[in-house]
């Protein structure tokens, strides 16, 4: 007996300044968790009272079964299955125990999963023990099945009639009996799930005498995951504490209202007061060290759950995971509880975030209770029942109704479910909202971010790409989902081969950025052009040479395509939109030339197109619009293209981020890049933030590029110029824009530099992130080639025409004079003249050692264009002779404008490939007419002739064809004369003179005098 009361004390010293169930510890006897202890021979008490279960029969020992979300990622332990008594399992203590004494108070609470609802199961039962195998009786008394409703738990011998709280077959519930003494009629309280009976009984109590867990000969068709006993009945406080500690841990939802209360006794979890439509379905992370509740990754078991919640991105493991964290401070809870709507329709996203009325969200709402600081917290959401499937995203707001401090956070889809990482403030509420695709194609994961470079590719497929007009299975990288790759790229002109031009030399790389394709017709047949990936992507990229030639209009159309469903790009200008823009963009995104490109910078023809859906194909379909049958030739300049992989942002209080990247990287050091600052705000209400983004030596912003076309009218522009960028004021609305501004290497090297910009928002400074698949805000590196443009200071073009006007139908002849002082001969050079308005080229000679062979045959059509050209050092020609056909009716009686281009090395990879242009010619229409000159043998020479020189030129006047009398002189003018006509008292017909007062020249024409002027002399 001694022995017995020295080991009461120190146990009951352990159990006080140890952990405990919701922190209560007095006289707590058996605390068994599936996860802390458990091993088929052995389940550790962890109560402090050294009450372990063990089973030496290797027959009966209970197994553990893994965690899973049935049990909120918590283990449990299996007692054996249905009607099978051989293969039952259970568990004992030895007489003297579990408690110290017959007939005292009780609480026990048990986690269990029933397999059969049918009959006695018994589950937990005192008054007996075992050392050997076969079954035998502990109920007295036992938590069993309830034979009477066959749902119940029933504590045996008291009546199955007085516990009706119906259990899920199969379904982890909390069960609770208490009494305060036995022996005599004593008041007993069932619990389930939180909900209590009450009955009130007479019956034994050998709580001291031995306890057996799991079967007796009424066998325990169950899983059980934790066992908890005090040798007393607890308070209803005391019991609130327990039964909050193990709801959290497993998952299960107490009956409402009431709070979930921490082991301290005052903490609250979860306020059942503060909104009452959402006690439902609760469930959450938690740390409380008080019960030892560690819960890292959580989700309501209930049926019809679709919300897990974790503190890592990982919703499969079990909740002890290494990988998985824990809450730092004690008594730290994030609580989750719904509305129960669990209605399929969508009602619309408020218009803040809804600007093209697009988005829809579902009806189920959570409230979000929050206790200390949890950090970055994980969502996963199974959005399989709803119709949302593209650019889903969670609405975040201070109420129900999303009308106050709204906030989106973007998800990721990974295998059909989408993920969320976000730092929850105050308490607030949530939902999930998106848009509706056709298309079901999930975007790839990983964050990644890959660029394909469309012109090296050409370049690297060679000839048998060109011949084939096909390119394929390019390595892009490695995503979450395995290697992407374009599956092929495509110039398509199966519609009519005959269009393409030049087929062996295009498709072709050019100015190391680009892919550049031609087509030279008068038929409107549609080219399409195709890259097909093997992964869904989002893709940015810019398409270039939207414009008129010859009156005839490129008329592009940008495509993707998800599970074979289009999908419509955003389609932005490249540059902001003034008098040399060549183009606009239609409302259906079409792009249609609208004035001829006359050798300003690409961007005036350039547009962005950015694809913020998933897509596996992008199609580009060019058409020329014809107002004419003139054969033009035509071309598509498609350049590098970004795939992104989706990735969840970090978390910051302002909701705001900016992503840097190039257009191209790498890019040649003889080229510009456009640099994107891609802004997101996902706010509800615009912000104003300033920038500032100061590039490493080495690099240069380029004058004059800077574009916010995605931005409202009239907002501030930058201060830019060397290495510095700032802009101030700027205000961002809800949703992603992008700004862009070129950027240049200043030094021909081969390196990488690592660019980052700045943005302040509410006091708070963030830098832009050039990796999202890496934590934290990363440098967008710039990768630099080595390459020098071609030295054009040497070479120059003039161009000449034989006339300053022309009119309809006649014929002139353009001269290009090539001067080449480098010193040495130029091969392997490109000539090129695209003739405006409907001119034709009737002839053309090359002169002064000029060598080149046609890409076409130039003759009778609008182009004159040569390869392999030779340029000779000293001085060279081209002479081509035009018909002006009906350019001037074409042109709407405009001048006529045309230029030569040289390229001295087409296959640079420099941008401007050597290029050189003449100067621009415009011949203005004539505005009188005039027959043209007889030709052949004239009908007799000048006889007479006074000149100013002193010695007379030898043939003169007689060389001088069909003249009267010729007049010469260097310096010295002729003189008619001057009077006014009112003066001549008799004038005779044909009689010329100045008149000086009306300061013309006149003529008598026998009736009255007239001022001579330009007529058609038909």
């Amino acid at each position: 007996m001694k022995k017995l009361l020295f080991s009461i004390p120190f146990m009951l010293s352990c159990i006080l300044w140890g952990q405990s169930p919701g922190g209560v510890n007095s006289e707590l006897r058996i605390w068994l968790k599936a996860n802390d202890g458990f091993s088929p021979s052995s389940w550790t008490d962890r109560s402090g009272s050294g009450n372990t279960f063990t089973q030496l029969n290797a027959t009966r020992m209970p197994s553990l079964i893994a965690a899973s979300p049935k049990n909120n990622f918590n283990p449990s332990v299996d007692f054996g299955p249905v009607n099978m008594p051989a293969q039952a399992k259970f568990m004992v203590v030895p007489t003297n125990g579990p408690y110290i004494a017959n007939n005292i108070g009780n609480t026990m609470f048990l986690m269990i999963s029933a397999k059969d609802l049918s009959g006695y199961q018994d589950y937990l039962g005192f008054g007996g023990t075992t050392t050997g195998a076969a079954l035998v009786n502990a109920n007295i008394p036992v938590a069993t099945n309830n034979t009477n409703s066959n749902t119940a738990v029933q504590l045996y011998p008291v009546a199955g009639g007085n516990f009706t709280l119906a259990r899920t077959l199969n379904k982890l519930h909390m069960v609770d009996f208490s009494y305060p003494f036995a022996g005599t009629t004593t008041s007993i309280s069932a619990g389930l799930d939180g909900r209590t009976q009450m009955a009130s009984a007479s019956f034994t109590s050998n709580t001291a005498r031995g306890a057996i867990l799991g079967s007796q000969p009424e066998i325990a068709a169950a899983d059980m995951g934790e066992i908890v006993a005090y040798q007393r009945e607890l308070t209803a406080a005391e019991k609130v504490r327990v039964r909050s500690y193990l709801a959290i841990k497993y998952g299960i939802t107490l009956s409402q209202p009431q709070n979930y209360i921490a082991s301290d006794g005052t903490t609250v979890a979860w306020n059942s007061a503060r909104n009452s439509s959402f006690n439902n379905n609760i469930f959450g992370l938690a740390n409380d060290d008080g019960s030892a509740l560690d819960q890292r990754v959580s989700n309501s078991i209930n049926s019809g759950t679709i919300l897990t919640v974790a503190n890592n991105n990982d919703f499969t493991s079990a909740n002890a995971n290494g990988s998985r964290t824990s809450f730092v401070q004690n008594r730290t809870f994030l609580l989750f509880g719904d509305n129960d709507n669990t209605s399929t329709s969508l009602l619309d996203v408020p218009s803040a975030l809804n600007p093209k009325g697009d988005k829809k969200r579902i009806q189920r709402v959570w409230q979000v209770e929050k206790v200390n600081d949890t950090g970055t917290t994980w969502l996963q959401a199974d959005l399989s029942s709803y119709a949302i499937n593209s650019n889903i995203f969670m609405m975040v707001a201070d109420d129900p109704n999303f009308t106050t401090n709204l906030v989106k956070v973007p998800g990721v889809i990974v295998n059909g479910k989408v993920t969320f990482n976000y730092n929850f403030p105050a308490n607030k509420y949530i939902t999930f909202a998106g848009e509706i695709a056709q298309g079901t194609c999930q975007q790839c994961t990983g964050g990644k971010v890959f660029q394909f470079d469309t012109g090296r590719a050409w370049a690297n497929g060679g000839q048998v790409a060109r011949d084939n007009n096909e390119i394929s299975n390019i390595l892009l990288g490695t995503t979450s989902q395995g290697e992407l790759r374009i599956v092929k790229m495509k110039s398509d002109y199966s519609a009519d081969p005959s269009v393409e031009y030049a087929p062996r030399a295009y498709p072709s790389w050019i100015g190391g950025t680009w892919m550049l394709t031609r087509r030279y017709d008068n038929t409107n047949v549609v080219v399409k052009h195709s890259v097909e990936l093997n992964q869904a992507v989002k893709a940015r990229f810019q398409i270039s040479n939207i414009n008129k030639y010859l009156n005839n209009a490129n008329f592009f159309t940008v495509k993707g395509y998800c599970d074979g469903v289009v999908v419509q790009p955003k389609v932005t200008y490249g540059y902001p939109v003034n008098n040399n823009t060549t183009f606009r963009i239609d409302p259906d995104n079409t792009l249609h030339g609208t004035r001829p490109f006359r050798g300003f910078t690409y961007l005036y023809s350039t547009a962005n197109i950015v694809f913020d859906r998933p897509v596996q194909r992008i199609e580009i379909e060019c058409r020329v619009e014809r107002v004419n049958t003139l054969k033009t030739l035509r071309s598509l300049a498609w350049g590098q293209m970004t795939f992104e992989c989706a990735a969840n942002p970090d978390p910051n209080p302002d909701n705001m981020y900016m992503y840097q990247s190039f257009t191209t990287n790498p890019i040649f050091a003889c080229n510009e890049t456009t640099m994107m600052m891609r802004i997101i705000n996902n706010n509800a209400v615009s912000k104003t933030i300033n920038i500032n983004n100061t590039l490493p030596a080495g690099l240069a912003y380029v004058p004059n590029s800077y574009n916010d076309v995605e931005l409202p009218a009239n907002s501030p522009q930058p201060t830019y110029g060397g290495t510095l960028f700032s802009l101030n004021n700027l205000v961002i609305p809800p949703g992603d824009h992008t700004i862009y501004i070129n950027v240049k290497p200043t030094a021909n090297v081969s390196t990488t530099y690592q660019t980052q910009g700045s943005f302040t928002v509410n006091g708070n400074t963030y830098n832009s992130d050039g990796d999202p698949a890496t934590p934290g805000f990363q440098t967008s590196p710039l990768q630099v080639l080595e390459g020098a443009n071609v030295d054009t200071s040497k070479f120059k073009l003039t161009k000449t025409t034989s006339t300053a006007c022309s009119k309809n139908g006649q014929q002139i002849t353009y001269k290009l004079m090539i001067e080449n002082n480098s010193g040495a001969d130029v091969n392997g050079a490109v000539l090129e003249e695209d003739l405006q308005y409907g001119q034709s080229v009737q002839s053309y000679t090359l002169n002064g050692g000029l060598t080149g062979t046609p890409v076409v045959d130039p003759i009778g059509g609008t182009i004159l264009h040569l390869k392999d050209l030779k340029i000779p050092t000293g001085t060279s020609y081209v002479e081509m002779v035009v018909n002006i056909n009906d350019s001037y009716t074409n042109s709407n009686n405009t001048s006529l404008f045309n230029f030569f281009k040289v390229e001295l090395a087409p296959n640079s990879p420099c941008g401007n490939g050597g290029a050189i242009t003449s100067n621009i010619i415009d011949i203005a229409l004539c505005e009188y007419c005039t027959k043209d000159p007889l030709t052949g043998t004239p009908d007799g020479f000048t006889k007479v002739g006074i000149t100013g020189y002193s010695g007379i030129q030898n043939g003169w006047p007689g060389n001088i064809p069909n003249g009267f009398i010729a007049i010469e002189s260097k310096n010295k003018g002729m003189v008619i004369t001057r009077t006014t006509s009112g003066s001549i008292a008799k004038p005779i017909e044909g009689m010329l003179i100045y008149d000086t007062t009306d300061k013309c020249f006149k003529l008598y024409n026998g009736t009255v005098w007239k001022c001579i002027t330009r007529s058609c002399n038909d």
